[in-house]
C-alpha cells in the first residue's frame, strides 16, 4: 500500500494523540493537548487542527461538543474553571485564555469566530456567548483588565475589577471590534467595524464609533451576502 503525505500525517497525529482520536470521534491534527489530572476534557466529534489546549490548575472542566478548531488555542491557568463549547461552534484563529479561580464561558451553538482573543479572568467571572453569533477578524472580548489600578499608593482595593460580559443570540460584529468587561449585547445586535464597546447595547441595534453607540434601531441581518 502506497502512503502519501496525509496519510503519514494521520498515522504521525494518530501515534502522537491515540486517546483523543479514538474517544467520542474526536480528531485531532498537527495539534498539542496538556491536561494534567484533576482537570478533564470531555469531547464528542471535536475537531481540532494545528490547535492547542493547555490546562495548569485543578479541578477545570473543558467540554466541546462538535466544536472546530483551526489554529487556535485554549489556555487554562487556576482552578474551578467550566468551559463550556455548544455543538457546532468554529473558531478560526483564535486564542481564549481563563486565569483566575471559578471561571465559566459558555459559547451557544452554531457561533463563529474568525480570529481574535477572548481574555477571561478575576474570580466567579461569567461569559456568556448566545447561540447563531458571528464574529469578524480582530474580535478583542476581554472581562479583566489583567492588571490591577489603585486609587493611591496604600489603596488595597482595585479600581478596575473583573466583570461578567453577556452576549446575546444572533449577534453579529465585524472587524476589529473590542468588548470590555461588564457589557450586555441585546439579541440580533449588530456592532460595525472596528467599534468598541463599553456600555450596554440594547436588542436590534446597530452600533458603530470608539466608543461604540447606537445609530439605528430596530434593524435585522442575516447571514447572506447583500
Amino acid at each position: 500500500m502506497f502512503l502519501n503525505k496525509d496519510h503519514i500525517k494521520t498515522l504521525y497525529a494518530l501515534l502522537r494523540h491515540p486517546v483523543y482520536l479514538l474517544r467520542d470521534n474526536t480528531r485531532i491534527f498537527h495539534s498539542k493537548i496538556a491536561c494534567p489530572s484533576g482537570n478533564t476534557i470531555k469531547s464528542s466529534r471535536a475537531w481540532l487542527t494545528r490547535s492547542s489546549i493547555s490546562i495548569q490548575g485543578k479541578d477545570n472542566h473543558l467540554n466541546l461538543d462538535h466544536a472546530t478548531f483551526f489554529n487556535s488555542d485554549i489556555i487554562v491557568r487556576g482552578s474551578g474553571h467550566i468551559i463550556d463549547i455548544d455543538p457546532g461552534t468554529v473558531f478560526f484563529n483564535v486564542r481564549i485564555k481563563v486565569i483566575g479561580n471559578n471561571n465559566r464561558i459558555h459559547i451557544g451553538t452554531c457561533s463563529s469566530f474568525g480570529g481574535g482573543n477572548i481574555i477571561h479572568g478575576g474570580q466567579s467571572i461569567q461569559l456568556n456567548i448566545g447561540k447563531h453569533c458571528v464574529f469578524a477578524e480582530g474580535l478583542d472580548i476581554w472581562t479583566t483588565d489583567t492588571h490591577s489600578i489603585y486609587s493611591d499608593v496604600d489603596s488595597s482595593e482595585p479600581l478596575n475589577k473583573p466583570a461578567s460580559i453577556t452576549i446575546g443570540n444572533h449577534v453579529w460584529t465585524a472587524k476589529d471590534v473590542a468588548i470590555l468587561k461588564g457589557v450586555t449585547i441585546g439579541d440580533d445586535a449588530v456592532i460595525g467595524f472596528r467599534s468598541l464597546v463599553t456600555k450596554d447595547i440594547p436588542p436590534k441595534t446597530l452600533s458603530v464609533g470608539n466608543p461604540s453607540r447606537v445609530i439605528r434601531d430596530s434593524v435585522r441581518w442575516d447571514i447572506s451576502n447583500p
